[in-house]
């Protein structure tokens, strides 16, 4: 499992890319790992819009 947290200079969010304790469900669904995105009650819309952004980008590649 592979864990990594992002914490850009402006952004406050953290991921996780791993199996989050659901590997007998990912086996069954085919899926070797998923992405967590962490925001809680202090996360701006902005900083969500921010992260969304980032995601489009690591998509793209």
């Amino acid at each position: 499992m592979s864990t990594k947290k992002s914490r850009p200079k402006r952004q406050e969010f953290e991921y996780r890319t791993g199996q989050h304790s659901s590997q007998p469900l990912m086996n069954v669904l085919g899926v070797p790992s998923t992405n967590r995105a962490s925001f809680w009650i202090y996360n701006t819309q902005e900083e969500a819009e921010s992260f969304i952004s980032h995601l489009r980008y690591v998509c793209d590649k």
